[in-house]
């Protein structure tokens, strides 16, 4: 599929993303007093223990809002509204979890690496892209945090998949692309009114190349 269809469908994605994000306020981001992140957290991840992604995702996006230090809310909240939407159709529903995934995984998050490994193999059909997930499996499987403690590990039956999957060719660009990857970190917005143009046209710009790579191997940086 064209990179540019793609780009407007990721350009929708993100205006709602942030449009619900924004008309919140900040105090939904965790910013208010008496919102505990810690007690969030677990709150969120018994309830998606359970089964229960709805209600888990309303509290894992105020932790994840928080940008940086809460990757594992960020990966498990792109988790939960996969699930939710589903794999059949390339619906923005799915595209917004699909972007909570590429945020954790692009600051270097092992979970969401493998993740979106899977949804590059398996996800939509028009959306799957071997290179890409040859590249975020390599990055998984070299990924150092996977030592670090309550790490999860993406299932041998995926893993099985995904080597058996892609062929040699795809494999040797996905490693070339993850030699040169370098983690980057997403920021969120917190000084820009709710709503406002310049907000909506920074998250735009953050994925307008989808989260593909450009010919050259590098990504588009955000700021």
């Amino acid at each position: 599929m064209p990179n540019s269809f793609l780009r407007h469908i990721f350009i929708a994605a993100i205006a709602g993303i942030v449009l619900s994000a924004c008309a919140s306020g900040p105090r939904d981001r965790g910013a208010g007093r008496g919102f505990n992140l810690n007690q969030a957290y677990a709150t969120a991840t018994e309830l998606h223990a359970r089964g229960k992604c709805r209600e888990a995702a309303a509290i894992y996006f105020q932790v994840a809002m928080q940008g940086k230090g809460y990757e594992d809310a960020q990966y498990r909240l792109g988790e939960c509204l996969i699930r939710l939407a589903g794999t059949a159709d390339f619906s923005t529903d799915y595209l917004e979890g699909l972007v909570w995934l590429r945020r954790a995984a692009e600051a270097g998050w092992p979970e969401a690496q493998g993740a979106l490994a899977v949804q590059y193999l398996e996800g939509p059909q028009n959306m799957r892209n071997p290179v890409e997930a040859a590249m975020w499996l390599n990055l998984y499987e070299n990924n150092i945090g996977q030592k670090r403690l309550g790490f999860t590990p993406l299932a041998t039956a995926s893993i099985d998949r995904l080597k058996t999957t892609l062929n040699a060719a795809d494999r040797a660009e996905g490693d070339r692309l993850a030699q040169s990857w370098r983690p980057v970190v997403w920021k969120p917005i917190a000084s820009i009114p709710a709503g406002g143009r310049a907000s909506r046209d920074r998250e735009r710009d953050e994925f307008r190349q989808d989260g593909r790579r450009r010919p050259d191997g590098q990504r588009p940086q955000s700021n």
